[in-house]
């Protein structure tokens, strides 16, 4: 008795350990569709931000991080019930980082924008208010078609950041963790 305790107790601590132990992520590139979950993701490009643009100077102001970088996604909901969209979304969500050089891993700093609501942060009072309309009309159709934009603090080097998810759904052929290298 005493002897299938221990082995059982030793099952659970090797089962406990490798849960935790990270699963090297497989690597993709820019424009490449990644399978996680429900989604297809897709990088369409990345773009560094100035601090000095209208719509970002205080957000600049309460992170640690000398710019920011927008990535461009295409997010396609493939695979699930459409009445689990937006819990699959903040699923999704939830599972991305972004990860710098050094390791450092940073989180999305804003609540991801419609590609239609990033042109408006990014043009701030420096727009005409006809402008601004085109733009907020447009947002639906960014919904719709799974654009979206995540903006990310970074520190001011710019080679090494990738894009990494993890996939707690992965179903058969699907990774576990994915890294998309975001090169020019």
């Amino acid at each position: 008795m005493r002897r299938v305790k221990y082995s059982v107790v030793g099952m659970g601590l090797a089962l406990a350990f490798l849960a935790c132990t990270e699963v090297e992520p497989q690597r993709y590139e820019m424009r490449e569709t990644v399978q996680i979950a429900e989604w297809d993701v897709r990088i369409l490009h990345r773009e560094f931000l100035s601090p000095n643009l209208t719509g970002l100077a205080q957000v600049m102001s309460l992170v640690d991080a000398e710019q920011l970088v927008a990535i461009h996604v295409a997010l396609d909901y493939e695979r699930g019930e459409p009445e689990d969209h937006a819990r699959a979304l903040g699923r999704l969500l939830g599972s991305v980082s972004l990860s710098e050089a050094d390791g450092r891993k940073r989180k999305i700093l804003m609540a991801p924008l419609t590609q239609s609501h990033f042109l408006m942060l990014k043009s701030g009072s420096s727009t005409s208010l006809e402008h601004l309309q085109s733009l907020a009309q447009t947002a639906d159709s960014d919904v719709k078609r799974g654009r979206w934009v995540l903006v990310y603090p970074v520190s001011g080097r710019r080679d090494s950041l990738s894009f990494v998810m993890r996939n707690y759904d992965a179903a058969s052929g699907q990774p576990r963790r994915a890294a998309i290298m975001l090169r020019r």
